[in-house]
């Protein structure tokens, strides 16, 4: 179900730089699905230097957690070691992205929300790097 046209019109999509989706339709040959028509989409990379991966992350499941809010949720814990806490918790570095999309927050919030993080990380990271 992710392929939609209005998944592709949503605003969060539209305001992406330096990338482009292209519907994309499979049959798998095997497994749960082997037999159905699939959908979704190819992310096509068309400026490396104004792609934002993490952004690009963040306005597919902001733009899927608004199309479809009965049918989206987050993987619960388990996550590899940690059983507690949920495992977008854990990738995004903190609970305060999820509990704002939770509240149905701006996508400029919830993307604020993941670059406080990424800027904290970026800071500690820089005494690691081997090249500049």
């Amino acid at each position: 179900f992710i392929y939609h046209k209005s998944f592709l019109a949503h605003k969060a999509i539209k305001g992406l730089k330096g990338v482009t989706f292209r519907p994309l339709f499979f049959e798998p040959t095997f497994n749960k699905f082997k037999g159905d028509i699939c959908k979704g989409f190819q992310i096509h990379v068309t400026n490396r230097g104004s792609f934002d991966s993490l952004k690009t992350s963040l306005a597919i499941i902001y733009a899927l957690r608004n199309l479809y809010p009965n049918d989206f949720f987050f993987t619960p814990p388990p996550y590899e070691y940690e059983y507690e806490k949920m495992p977008i918790d854990i990738l995004l570095g903190s609970d305060k992205p999820r509990k704002l999309l939770e509240q149905d927050c701006s996508f400029n919030d919830f993307c604020t929300s993941v670059d406080e993080g990424r800027k904290e990380f970026i800071n500690i990271r820089k005494k690691y790097l081997i090249y500049k």
